[in-house]
């Protein structure tokens, strides 16, 4: 069984990679602590970091096609 789907679908459509969230993300260094960690269920929370984390990246990539 899968979780997270909805940030699964949100990285794949704005076609970003763990390694575009990892500086977003407190406390990982990795992106095999994305990985293991998406692979169970997160608290609201912690989904939270990870949306913020998404938006950012988004952003940054935006800007650096803009520019």
């Amino acid at each position: 069984m899968k979780f997270n789907n909805d940030i699964r679908e949100e990285l794949n459509k704005y076609d970003l990679t763990y390694a575009d969230i990892l500086k977003y993300i407190p406390n990982f260094s990795h992106t095999t602590r994305i990985s293991e960690e998406l692979a169970l269920p997160l608290k609201e929370d912690r989904k939270k970091v990870y949306l913020l984390a998404i938006r950012k990246a988004k952003e940054e990539k935006r800007n650096i096609y803009n520019d």
